[in-house]
């Protein structure tokens, strides 16, 4: 039997004549988000995958060079250039995802919003590994000779836990004015004080920049900027 369209039943609208209906391809470009109550920042290395500094603060930002009322929106058109901002957010204790994709979904798990969040749950992906699970915040002092950094496992993504979670006084850190002020807060955290990179031996991605060469749970994904 032939089945005839009910002319009531109304279909998808359609675009104009000749014009594709087919999504345009997503290539990440944000720089800066700005949240209700947060603020991230993005970086899109040449290795692959995408650099995050999640609850980035007025200091931050002062370290990257940025404007704090109109800081970049976008990732630089320039790979090159781009890679140097990549290094300097890990520099702040930034984590690196295997992409955009991993990222969501460790962000799902993390603020507990489904679908991505079940697809951990459900086994369609893996679990937030320690390192993307991980709470690490860096300030470099004004006299140099090292740097302070406070790492903690982020319990809200659930178990098995990674170390010690976070304590209740994190959000001191917006307070500080300066980078010496942060390094402060840094130390009454727990933090420690390291003299190099080399003697950072967390498990976050401060001194990744030269040995990453695989992803966590992937492949690094490379992404290029295109504009839409």
């Amino acid at each position: 039997m032939v089945r005839t369209k009910n002319p009531s039943q109304k279909g998808p609208r359609r675009g104009p004549i000749g014009a594709s209906n087919a999504p345009k391809p997503r290539f990440p470009i944000q720089r800066t988000e700005i949240w209700d109550n947060k603020v991230k920042i993005f970086g899109w290395p040449s290795h692959g995958g995408v650099i995050v500094l999640d609850n980035a603060t007025l200091v931050d930002l002062d370290f990257l060079g940025w404007d704090t009322v109109n800081p970049p929106l976008k990732r630089d058109r320039d790979q090159d250039a781009e890679d140097e901002v990549c290094q300097r957010l890990l520099l702040l204790g930034a984590i690196w995802f295997d992409s955009q994709e991993r990222y969501d979904i460790a962000a799902a798990v993390e603020d507990d919003f489904d679908p991505l969040a079940s697809k951990v749950e459900t086994g369609e992906a893996p679990r937030p590994t320690k390192m993307e699970r991980r709470w690490v915040r860096v300030g470099w002092p004004s006299h140099g000779g090292g740097f302070w950094v406070a790492e903690f496992d982020n319990h809200v993504f659930g178990p098995p836990w990674q170390g010690p979670g976070l304590p209740g006084e994190t959000a001191h850190l917006l307070l500080a004015r300066n980078m010496d002020e942060k390094c402060e807060i840094l130390q009454q955290l727990g933090g420690q004080f390291l003299a190099n990179l080399e003697d950072y031996q967390g498990a976050g991605c401060l001194n990744a920049w030269n040995n990453k060469e695989t992803g966590e749970v992937g492949p690094l994904v490379i992404t290029r900027y295109v504009e839409w």
